[in-house]
């Protein structure tokens, strides 16, 4: 008999809690804090970020010339240096970066626009890179 009383408990205990668990209500919905919480929203993404050294001395400019093809929206950086009196132009985006001797000047450039565009030095003129973003 009480092996007999044992099992029926044993038995309305799990049908106890396996009802308890269907019973229980599903909750899909996110907590009212976490809905309206700003800290939970999407932040964008950093656009690309490309950075070229460009180094003006002994008559030279290095790149030379070169073909850089990047995506709109990007952002070049430029770091320069030079060892005289110059400036750096770049077409399209109308800038025109001054540099003096033994100092580096950096330049962020967002490229909002599509096409093709030089960069180059004034004193000499040299075609330091052939800018390309589509």
């Amino acid at each position: 008999m009480r092996k007999t009383i044992g099992s029926l408990l044993a038995a309305l205990l799990l049908v106890g809690c396996a009802t308890t668990q269907e019973a229980a209500p599903s909750s899909t919905v996110a907590p009212p804090a976490m809905a309206t919480s700003p800290a939970t929203s999407a932040t964008p993404a950093e656009p690309a970020r490309t950075v070229i050294r460009i180094t003006l001395a002994d008559g030279k400019v290095e790149p030379n010339g070169q073909r850089v093809e990047l995506a709109r929206g990007s952002v070049l950086e430029l770091v320069i240096t030079s060892d005289r009196e110059d400036a750096v132009h770049v077409h399209g985006f109308d800038l025109e970066i001054p540099v003096t001797p033994g100092a580096s000047v950096t330049k962020d450039i967002t490229l909002d626009r599509v096409g093709r565009f030089e960069i180059e030095s004034h004193e000499p003129v040299f075609t330091i890179l052939q800018l390309v973003v589509s």
